[in-house]
C-alpha cells in the first residue's frame, strides 16, 4: 500500500495558495493548508476529509508595519526557502520530499476568476519531486540571473578561495 503524500501549503486562504491546495486534494493528496485564519482557508479550499486547515500567523500589527518599512516580507520568504532547503536532507530518509514553489507574477482572483490558468502537466508526472519548482517564465529568468550572478561572484574570488582549502580534506568521507 502506498502512503498518501501530504502537502503543506502556506497562504491557502485565496489566490494561488487556494488553487494549489484544491489541485493537491483533487490529485488525491492530503493537505495541510495554512493562513492567518483557518476559516477563510476552509472556505476557499472547500471541505475535504484529507484537508487540515490550520492557523499560521507569523505577523502582528507591528510586524506588518515593519514589513512595509523594511522589505521584511521578502526576507521572510527567503528564510522559508532556506529552511526548506536545509530541511530536505533531514526528512528525506523518512521518505518525505520537499518542494519549494517559486512563483513568478500571477493574475489573481482580484482581477478575474478565470485569469488563473494551470498547465495540464502535474508535479505528479515526475518520478521525484524537484527541490524547487519555478512557476512561470519570469521565475525561471530570475533564477537564471541569480545563478549567473553567483557564478560571477565565485569566479571573482576563486584564486583566494582555493588557497584556503585543505589539501588532504576528503569531503566524501564525512558525507558533506
Amino acid at each position: 500500500m502506498t502512503e498518501k503524500t501530504t502537502c503543506f501549503i502556506t497562504g491557502a486562504g485565496r489566490d494561488m495558495g487556494a488553487d494549489i491546495a484544491r489541485a493537491a486534494l483533487a490529485a488525491g493528496h492530503a493537505v495541510v493548508a495554512t493562513g492567518r485564519n483557518p476559516d477563510p482557508v476552509s472556505e476557499a479550499v472547500g471541505e475535504a476529509d484529507d484537508l487540515l486547515a490550520v492557523t499560521l500567523d507569523i505577523t502582528n500589527r507591528q510586524d506588518a508595519e515593519a514589513a512595509v518599512q523594511g522589505s521584511a516580507y521578502a526576507a521572510s520568504k527567503f528564510a522559508v526557502e532556506g529552511w526548506m532547503e536545509s530541511l530536505q536532507p533531514e526528512v528525506e530518509p523518512f521518505g518525505i520530499a520537499t518542494t519549494i514553489v517559486e512563483p513568478g507574477f500571477f493574475r489573481t482572483e482580484l482581477l478575474e476568476p478565470e485569469s488563473t490558468t494551470w498547465p495540464e502537466l502535474s508535479i505528479d508526472d515526475y518520478a521525484e519531486p524537484p527541490l524547487r519548482f519555478m512557476a512561470g517564465a519570469d521565475s525561471i529568468e530570475l533564477a537564471e540571473q541569480k545563478v549567473a550572478a553567483l557564478a560571477q561572484q565565485i569566479d571573482a574570488v576563486r584564486e583566494l578561495s582555493t588557497t584556503l582549502a585543505l589539501d588532504d580534506l576528503d569531503l566524501t568521507a564525512t558525507g558533506s
